[in-house]
């Protein structure tokens, strides 16, 4: 198990919670931006879910006793148990790959995908030095990643019958727990890019290959 964090599972989420403060990017949709996070929660919630989202899920971590502030938290129709995480040690460091899937909301460009489920929720946790810029091109990368596998799979909008890219309310969360900001550049040309590009694609394929 990693170093940099502690998991728990529950019944309708999971949290990681990180040994020390973390700087982190993300799209989620309570505490997404950027900023410093002590955990991150990707939550099961029923394909019906329609509130506002900042009220509801301040209520859920009041009811759970978890501290609003430092805590990231994703959303997810998907089946929360069938998780996947990966581990690698990348030059004395570690990269961790933690998601879950479900591609049945998989849109093609222009289509909104009304009334479909599914959702990629992904989030990368590392020790590396990843400055400002190298986390935003970590993100990149793990969306090419994303969606190449989704090519390769030949998963396809099921309204226009094209190759998707993703779904329309997929996810992507990068937690830092270094401050040395050594590291600029995180293409998939560069080993660590390349690094994790492969662990998301591989993880992605277990969930959905």
């Amino acid at each position: 198990m990693s170093k940099l964090f502690s998991f728990i599972k529950n019944e309708d989420y999971y949290m990681l919670n990180f040994n020390e403060k973390s700087r982190y990017i993300s799209c989620a949709p309570f505490n997404g931006g950027t900023g410093y996070a002590y955990r991150y929660i990707n939550r099961h919630v029923c394909k019906d879910y329609n509130f506002d989202s900042d009220i509801e899920i301040s209520l859920f971590l009041k009811i759970n006793r978890i501290e609003l502030e430092g805590t990231v938290v994703n959303l997810t129709a998907a089946d929360i148990n069938k998780f996947v995480i990966s581990h690698r040690e990348w030059m004395g460091y570690e990269l961790n790959v933690i998601l879950t899937a479900h591609a049945g909301n998989a849109i093609s460009i222009g289509n909104t995908g009304e009334g479909y489920q599914g959702t990629v929720n992904i989030a990368i946790i590392t020790d590396a030095p990843l400055d400002n810029t190298g986390m935003v091109n970590a993100f990149q990368t793990i969306v090419e990643a994303k969606a190449q596998l989704f090519n390769d799979l030949k998963i396809k909008d099921m309204k226009t019958n094209k190759i998707s890219p993703g779904t329309s309310t997929d996810t992507v969360s990068i937690f830092v727990l270094n401050d040395d900001e050594k590291i600029r550049y995180t293409g998939r040309a560069t080993e660590i890019g390349m690094a994790i590009s492969e662990m998301v694609y591989e993880s992605l394929k277990k969930r959905l290959g």
